[in-house]
């Protein structure tokens, strides 16, 4: 029971009503069924009461008729002796022909016999000739020696060929003593007995009744065509005759040796004679009112109950449906959707209900809004800060990891959620200690908290290089303030620590670069200054040369520092217009070749080459840094090559050497600031490291690039490109067409 019950409660609402109204509507219409049954069951008791009475009529006419016929023969004994013995019978022959004209009963004729059933009169003469002995025949027969009027069994009369049945009294003297039997021959096709069997026809179309003897012989029918047969139902007849009581039941109906059927036939007893009547129909035609009410009694039954049940269903839904609709929309706010509003029309408890949940709604999406667009902020300065930072729980499982993370760690967000931090960033050493190692499980407080200020570590990316970071920690606290988390940050200071390397690197070249010329200047200079010796002229103008040349290497370092600074600041000045580049690089050769004798230059530039749109001065710039690294680098009688050439619509000029070439990871690299080849000759010839990065910065300025092609021992070609004049024009009038202006 407490399981169904339980069942009971976790079926939904709607189903729960209709099961519970359902059930209800079910014993209401239970109750029905069996008043209805009942009523049925008195239905058919009446009918098969009123078939019994029906049946018990026509026994009782039938009986009057043959107690009238006993009577007939009774009477007319009273009027004679019929005493055979007597010898002269006239009279009683002269009543019974009285008898037999006037009486309507004994149509087949009368006959008086002696106790030993020798015929002695009979009338009609013919019907049996006087001395005749009929002891034999069953009519006779059965009635010698008995007291009483005797009824006999159906028999064909072989006078007329007619069913006939014969009544038989005893005739008694004076002293009591039978002397005679009288009897009357009845026809059963006479309207008195054919007509005692129309009570049948109120049984319907299939209604009959039987008029049975002592051997279950049909005497009278309704349907002549039984008459002296057995009829139509010989089993429930024979039984009935046998048992001698009313009964009414449903019995096959035989016809031709076959069961054709049922039929519902009431049996009622003769008193006056072993006979019987049975009367009946079929079952269907019999039972047919009770069919009929029992038929709309469940059409009825059925489509009450079908319009209880849809009422029902639409009562339930009407009601459910507003409770529904709450669920759906508590569902949508439990999931994250309270755009939509709560709409339930009418009144009472359901409906206030409804307005109370929308009015939490709105209030619930004006705070999801808010925390929405905080968490949004959050997540953008999570997701945008430059620094590596993701956090933990105080088990220490990474619960989120910012891109900058991934990018200097090398792992995804994906492949560290969820695992602890030492096994997704396999931390070790001093390093595992302060970011994996610190138990916080059991802290619950900030008081208790100590979180060291950032520390400078050395961690690993996935494939095993080393990042120097400066690491800090935060805690994350719940609305009780109990530690629920860490917060890591991870600066990136390898390319700081890098750069001050390069600063102090720049500051120790620079100076070695200013203190190489000055040492020199000062000691030509303190070599003329001396007054203890005198030098010829050519002397003194050779240390004066050396002077000018110790100059003027540091201008063009300080140019250099001047010129990258102006670069970096915006404010490097470049005025573009048509130049030949073999002219600049003819005379950016003719510069450099006055400074080193020693190589051999070659120039080879295209008469087709087109003009490019470029700085003169800045290019040649360009040209004599490239050559003065071709001349530091390469031995001393190499080749240094100036070659032009068009490429996608643009001029490049390369410039190779046959030096000590440049490793392939080295080929960006030298073009950043103050970044040199690391070779023992790259420290002989000395430098700042701000040569090719200037170059970059002015062919990037002229909307081309610069690059590097080398084999170590092989020697090194730089490239750059510069736009084509004619292009650079034509791209300005279609851009000047566009916005609608004007060439000059």
């Amino acid at each position: 029971m407490t399981r169904l019950l339980s069942w009971l409660d976790n079926l939904p609402l709607q189903s729960r009503i209709s099961l519970l109204v359902s059930l209800g509507l079910i014993s209401v219409l239970a109750l029905l069924t069996v008043v209805a049954l009942r009523v049925v069951q008195d239905t058919t008791d009446r009918i098969v009461h009123e078939r019994l009475v029906i049946t018990q009529m026509t026994a009782t006419y039938v009986e009057t008729l043959l107690q009238e016929a006993v009577n007939d023969l009774s009477k007319a004994t009273t009027f004679a002796s019929f005493n055979p013995e007597r010898g002269n019978l006239s009279e009683e022959e002269h009543l019974m022909a009285h008898t037999y004209g006037q009486l309507g009963n004994f149509t087949q004729g009368l006959i008086l016999v002696d106790r030993h059933g020798i015929v002695a009169l009979a009338h009609p003469r013919e019907l049996a000739p006087i001395g005749h002995d009929l002891s034999g025949e069953p009519y006779i027969r059965d009635t010698l020696g008995k007291e009483g009027p005797n009824v006999s069994n159906a028999f064909r009369n072989p006078l007329t060929d007619r069913p006939t049945v014969a009544v038989t009294i005893p005739v008694h003297n004076s002293d009591g003593e039978i002397v005679s039997y009288l009897t009357g021959l009845i026809d059963l096709t006479s309207p008195a007995f054919a007509g005692s069997l129309t009570y049948a026809q109120n049984l319907g179309r299939t209604g009959h009744a039987d008029l049975l003897d002592a051997r279950g012989i049909v005497v009278a029918s309704s349907g002549p065509e039984h008459v002296l047969h057995p009829g139509e139902h010989p089993e429930f007849y024979q039984r009935m005759l046998r048992e001698q009581r009313e009964n009414v039941e449903a019995t096959p109906y035989v016809e031709d040796g076959q069961v054709e059927g049922v039929h519902v036939m009431a049996f009622v007893p003769l008193k006056l004679a072993p006979w019987g009547i049975g009367l009946g129909g079929t079952e269907e035609e019999t039972y047919a009112p009770v069919r009929r009410v029992q038929t709309e009694a469940s059409v009825v039954a059925v489509l009450s109950l079908l319009l209880a049940l849809v009422f029902v269903w639409f009562t339930t839904r009407r009601v459910v449906r507003p409770v529904e609709a709450l669920i759906t929309a508590s569902e949508q706010m439990a999931s994250g959707d309270l755009s939509r509003p709560i709409s339930i029309s009418g009144g009472g408890e359901i409906g206030r209900l409804a307005g109370t949940f929308d009015t939490m709604r709105l209030k619930l999406q004006s705070a999801y809004h808010a925390l929405r667009m905080e968490k949004s902020q959050y997540q953008g300065i999570f997701r945008s800060i430059a620094d590596a930072v993701f956090t933990v729980d105080t088990k220490l499982y990474i619960t989120s990891f910012n891109p900058a993370a991934a990018h200097m760690l090398g792992w995804t967000e994906n492949e560290v959620l969820g695992r602890t931090c030492e096994e997704a960033l396999g931390c070790q050493g001093a390093s595992g200690v302060f970011l994996c190692k610190t138990d916080w499980s059991s802290t619950s407080h900030l008081e208790s908290l100590e979180f060291p200020a950032s520390t400078r570590l050395v961690v690993h990316t996935r494939c095993g290089d080393p990042v120097t970071v400066g690491a800090t920690q935060a805690p994350i606290f719940d609305d009780d303030g109990h530690l629920v988390g860490l917060v890591h940050v991870l600066r990136d200071i390898s390319a700081q620590e890098q750069l001050d390397r390069m600063k102090e690197q720049f500051i120790s070249n620079v100076s070695h670069e200013l203190r190489s010329p000055l040492g020199h200047i000062k000691g030509y200079a303190t070599t003329l200054l001396r007054r203890d010796a005198s030098w010829d002229e050519k002397t003194q103008r050779r240390f004066i040369g050396e002077i000018v040349q110790g100059s003027e290497r540091m201008q063009k370092l300080v140019n250099e520092l001047l010129d990258m600074s102006r670069l970096e600041a915006g404010r490097f000045a470049i005025e573009k217009q048509p130049i030949q580049v073999g002219h600049v690089a003819r005379a950016a050769v003719k510069t450099v070749r006055s400074l080193s004798k020693k190589h051999k230059f070659v120039v080879s530039m295209p008469q087709s080459l087109p003009r490019a749109q470029a700085d003169p001065h800045h290019i040649e710039q360009v040209l004599v840094n490239l050559l003065e690294n071709a001349v530091k680098y390469s031995p001393e009688g190499g080749c240094i090559s100036v070659l032009g050439s068009t490429e996608d619509g643009t001029v490049v000029v390369s410039v190779a050497d046959e030096g000590i070439g440049i490793a392939e990871d080295q080929w960006e690299r030298v073009f950043e600031r103050f970044q040199r080849v690391d070779s023992s000759l790259t420290r002989q010839v000395g430098g700042v490291g701000l040569g090719l990065s200037i170059c970059r910065k002015i062919i990037q300025a002229h909307g081309g690039r610069i690059w590097v092609e080398s084999k170590i021992g092989q020697g090194s070609t730089f490239y750059f490109s510069l736009p084509i004049f004619r292009q650079v024009a034509q791209r300005d009038q279609e851009s000047l067409a566009h916005k609608g202006g004007v060439l000059p």
